[in-house]
């Protein structure tokens, strides 16, 4: 979850984009058989992979959204050939992430955790059962910001 803003401009245009602190994320939906890899030799694409989260849960449509986060990779030095081994991941795999994005704001299930419910300590041990408690309390995806880019 971020705690605060993140904001990348796009390359090529004078668009910004804006992901809200409280946002959750899986930096990408990397599959787990090479999960490993990046989470131990490297960090940078975790910025981009957050953008492209931001980007897949707002239904940006796929292949754009794809392609901002390749060149979010580019800018933020993430190597060609590990840049290579994520875009093919995310060619290939990321239809389903965005199909269960649409489906959860089709529920109006929340991606955002408001600030007033970030009490680290009192959260349960995993996403779908804070999300599930914040649904409870009134918390709804029709309730957050959303993004609209036009590029």
């Amino acid at each position: 979850m971020l705690i605060e803003d993140l904001s990348y401009k796009i390359r090529g245009s004078d668009k910004v984009i804006i992901v809200p602190a409280g946002f959750v994320c899986d930096r990408a939906s990397i599959p787990g058989v090479v999960r490993p890899y990046f989470e131990k030799n490297n960090k940078s694409y975790e910025y981009p992979a957050i953008i492209h989260d931001w980007l897949y849960w707002n239904q940006y449509p796929k292949e754009k959204a794809d392609d901002i986060f390749y060149n979010a990779m580019e800018d933020y030095r993430v190597s060609k050939f590990d840049r290579a081994l994520i875009w093919a991941g995310v060619k290939i795999g990321g239809k389903g992430p965005w199909m269960r994005n649409k489906e959860a704001r089709d529920q109006n299930l929340p991606r955002i955790v408001p600030k007033g419910y970030w009490k680290w300590n009192e959260w349960p041990s995993s996403w779908p059962t804070l999300q599930k408690d914040l649904v409870g309390k009134g918390v709804k995806a029709s309730d957050e910001p959303r993004q609209k880019i036009l590029y």
